[in-house]
């Protein structure tokens, strides 16, 4: 009845969250992030609003109260649908907006997993948008052939040499600044 002469965008926000071990490995985040789901879905009718409001979250309306990244999966089947002469088809429309600093939305499809990114481009470059997505697809391929390799030895299999040796220099220089204080 609130709603009934309301028209706009409605969305069912199920904030999660996840603490990771850096010995986990991705079977492990992936049941913690399954047993986050299926707690939050047992709270799914709580009110956003009130959720935001109950936790006395300071407003700030240059960024979200609950999140910087969301993440969505959603599987679409192509169907095309017939009325009377009216034909109705499903499509993706580009956002102009970003909900959040960044959005990533795979769909699956069939034969392939496809990867949008949605960002905020005053906190953003796009340059740095495609190096993320890179990265995103690499830990995916990454993530299939090792499932069971901690997430503190991914990083072995992303980096290449040189960056290898950049970020062990990177890290001696580190501590060597934190030996002199």
């Amino acid at each position: 009845a609130d709603l009934e002469n309301q028209v706009g965008f409605y969305l069912n926000m199920l904030p999660l969250r996840t603490i990771l071990d850096r010995n986990d490995t991705l079977v492990k985040v992936l049941e913690k992030v399954k047993q986050a789901t299926i707690e939050a879905y047992q709270h799914e009718i709580y009110p956003y609003d009130s959720l935001v409001e109950d936790l006395h979250l300071e407003k700030n309306t240059s960024r979200h109260h609950l999140f910087d990244v969301i993440v969505n999966f959603a599987q679409f089947e192509q169907r095309r649908l017939a009325m009377d002469n009216v034909q109705i088809n499903t499509f993706l429309e580009e956002s102009q907006t970003s909900r959040a600093d960044f959005q990533f939305m795979f769909t699956d499809e069939p034969e392939q997993l496809r990867l949008s990114i949605e960002y905020d481009t005053d906190l953003f470059k796009q340059e740095t948008v495609k190096q993320v997505a890179n990265t995103v697809i690499a830990l995916l391929q990454i993530f299939v052939k090792h499932i069971h390799t901690p997430l503190t030895e991914i990083n072995n299999f992303l980096l290449t040499a040189t960056e290898k040796v950049e970020q062990q220099d990177f890290l001696q220089t580190a501590m060597n600044i934190d030996e002199d204080f």
